[in-house]
């Protein structure tokens, strides 16, 4: 169960500042997360040197790539954000509606 600590995280991430556990949105997205997670251990677990080629790979890695991971990994607090704007709690600036 090495999952757990990017899962649990996750589903503190989720349903906290949605504020409830009732949102079948966030349990979707947590399963299908669960899912991949299980399935990339598994492959990792069958074939280690894969995993060993991929450890590795940070180190050949081109320069956008470093910055571009690092780039996306700071956008996660932006879920947070659209989770907050869905009424909960009122923003201090307005929201743009994306739909009517």
């Amino acid at each position: 169960m090495n999952q757990l600590p990017l899962i649990l995280p996750m589903a503190l991430f989720l349903f906290v500042p949605a504020g409830t556990l009732n949102w079948w949105n966030g349990w979707v997205y947590l399963l299908g997360l669960t899912v991949v997670s299980v399935l990339t251990a598994n492959v990792f677990r069958v074939s280690p040197g894969l995993a060993e080629e991929r450890k590795s790979a940070l180190k050949k890695a081109k320069t956008w790539d470093k910055i571009h991971t690092p780039l996306l990994t700071a956008l996660l607090p932006i879920l947070s954000i659209v989770l907050v704007g869905r009424g909960r709690y009122p923003l201090p600036f307005p929201c743009l509606p994306l739909s009517t």
